[in-house]
């Protein structure tokens, strides 16, 4: 447990190190760095034994890439998709030992994560911590196929901000060969057509309304099209916090972030994470499928939260902030001995 609680409050303390981080580019890039090596290095030298058994799964298909002697040996047509069974690969002709899967999927894991919070938060040190003690991380260390593709959908968003839109379908697709279910980012194309909260609220509603009706056929007709079985059960139970955890950013945004109505990226941003919660919530009336798809529009909480207290009066931020650190704090404490399945924390030169 005590790796955990260090590493969530690491970036707390070398935030003492930088002052006006949020404020002076340079800076905020100097500690971005630092926290996402902190973030690598702890992801990638773990032993593939935490979490659910995904990774170990994943190292053993790194290994039998290693004793393949050539594409075709290797490639499987009825296997996972064509591109994560090709960077599995490459990476098997350039390495011989199977962590290396584990390190390299890390590395992109930290980067897009540090990346998406230079160009969208306003509080840096707030969003890191909310990435390690909100589920991002743990996520990110066990379902890495998924997690290469949300790694890639984030660079993505920034191509939809500067309206690059040829490009961003690009990167969407790119995103499809490491997961099929990453299609689903392409709803972020009316992004642009958003010009003021009620129009997001508004169009936010539709597609809610849409796929919490048609939820079950839309995992059918996926599964048929991308040759799935995304189970389409719908389940009553569980997720309570998570769903809190949407419902209570989303709100605060609408209480007390001023900027949702006057600037663009906010209220894009606003967006993500409400479409994300209405993902999610999908899970209670058709699809389970849909929480894990939820997963790629959660970004979106670490920026939308950090953002709004900003429009706090100084003192109430403060105080805001010092519980909500101690409440994600004690949430990661609580999930972790919940689950148990990254407990304890090892490196992978102890397996």
């Amino acid at each position: 447990m005590i790796p955990y609680l260090l590493l969530a409050a690491t970036p707390i303390g070398i935030s003492l190190f930088y002052k006006d981080i949020n404020i002076n580019n340079k800076r905020k890039r100097k500690f971005l760095i630092i926290c996402g090596i902190i973030l690598f290095l702890f992801m990638g030298l773990r032993s593939r034994f935490l979490g659910s058994g995904d990774s170990l799964n994943y190292y053993n298909t790194m290994k039998k890439a290693i004793e393949c002697s050539s594409w075709t040996q290797y490639y499987n047509s009825d296997g996972v998709e064509i591109g994560f069974q090709f960077f599995v690969f490459i990476l098997s002709r350039l390495f011989d030992n199977a962590q290396a899967l584990i390190i390299a999927s890390s590395a992109i894991y930290a980067f897009g994560t540090c990346y998406f919070i230079y160009h969208n938060s306003k509080d840096v040190t707030f969003s890191v911590v909310m990435y390690i003690t909100l589920g991002l991380m743990t996520f990110h260390m066990q379902g890495m196929r998924q997690s290469i593709a949300m790694s890639i959908l984030v660079l993505a968003y920034e191509l939809l901000k500067k309206k690059k839109y040829f490009w961003f379908i690009l990167a969407v697709g790119l995103a499809t060969l490491f997961h099929s279910t990453a299609f689903v980012f392409l709803v972020l194309l009316i992004v642009p057509f958003l010009k003021n909260l009620n129009h997001t609220i508004l169009f936010s509603t539709i597609i809610g309304g849409a796929i919490i009706i048609l939820s079950d056929q839309l995992i059918n007709i996926a599964n048929d099209i991308l040759d799935t079985d995304y189970s389409v059960h719908s389940t009553n139970v569980g997720g309570i916090i998570a769903t809190s955890i949407y419902v209570l950013i989303v709100a605060f945004a609408l209480i007390f972030n001023k900027s949702l109505s006057s600037d663009k990226q906010e209220n894009a941003i606003f967006f993500v994470t409400f479409v994300g919660a209405i993902c999610y919530l999908v899970r209670y009336f058709g699809a389970l499928a849909a929480e894990r798809i939820s997963f790629y529009f959660m970004f979106g909480q670490i920026s939308l939260l950090p953002n709004t207290l900003e429009f706090m009066k100084p003192r109430d931020k403060m105080v805001t902030k010092v519980v909500v650190y101690l409440l994600m704090i004690a949430l990661f404490v609580y999930r972790l001995k919940t689950n148990g399945e990254f407990l304890p924390f090892d490196f992978f030169w102890n397996d």
